[in-house]
């Protein structure tokens, strides 16, 4: 189980269940004493280093009531970069008996760096619903989650119908967006990018692979 946690989605209801389920899997018993919501100090519009010091503090005393600690940064696209790089080594190793969640929509609008030390909780429907225009708009990490919702189809016929359609409808936005401006060689370059994922997923070549090269090679 993994100890720091990003919980994208842009519905309010999603990540309070989520933050429920997880105080379930945690043993928080004592909310009062033993979880902690970290938001934006009074009439301030951001979370800066002064609550992630005191988060810090908080964390290195022992649970009261319950087995474990779990603080939740809620809007973490309000940290500024400072109190980002705050937590980073509280993000990579935590506490014993702590666990830290962060809330926001779209997780690219957090420092690579913190993304890549926390695992990502993604409300699928809001994934699943995002037009195919809004994919190149994704974080790397959420393209690579998005390829293994598509993959994880177990029915194979479905499974090939929901990638056919999602590679048509990315091809079919990036080549609207290219009569708008002829002169867009990375268009153009993922144009060709996806035409040739399309003819190796048509092939013998594993569709993960083939689909996880794309992303890995898209041009912005």
């Amino acid at each position: 189980m993994s100890k720091s946690y990003i919980i994208s989605s842009t519905r309010v209801d999603y990540i309070n269940q989520t933050i429920d389920s997880l105080c379930s899997q945690f043993e928080i018993i004592d909310k009062n004493a033993d979880f902690l919501n970290v938001e934006p100090a009074d009439k301030k519009q951001s979370i800066g280093i002064d609550q992630t010091r005191k988060l810090k503090e908080w964390f290195k005393v022992k649970p009261y009531n319950s087995p474990n600690k779990f603080a939740v940064i809620k809007n973490a696209d309000l940290l500024t970069d400072q109190a980002q790089n705050s937590i980073l080594k509280l993000l990579e190793e935590p506490n014993a008996n702590c666990y830290l969640a962060l809330t926001l929509a779209n997780p690219s609008n957090l420092l690579p760096t913190v993304l890549s030390r926390c695992e990502i909780i993604q409300d699928s429907i809001v994934l699943k619903s995002l037009e195919n225009s809004d994919f190149m708009k994704l974080s790397r990490t959420l393209q690579f989650k998005y390829i293994d919702d598509l993959l994880s189809e177990k029915n194979t016929l479905e499974q090939n119908r929901q990638i056919q359609t999602f590679i048509f409808n990315l091809l079919s936005t990036l080549q609207k967006q290219l009569e708008e401006d002829h002169s867009d060689t990375k268009l153009k370059q993922n144009i060709a990018l996806i035409e040739q994922t399309s003819i190796m997923i048509s092939g013998n070549t594993s569709k993960r692979l083939a689909l996880e090269n794309m992303v890995i090679n898209m041009k912005y």
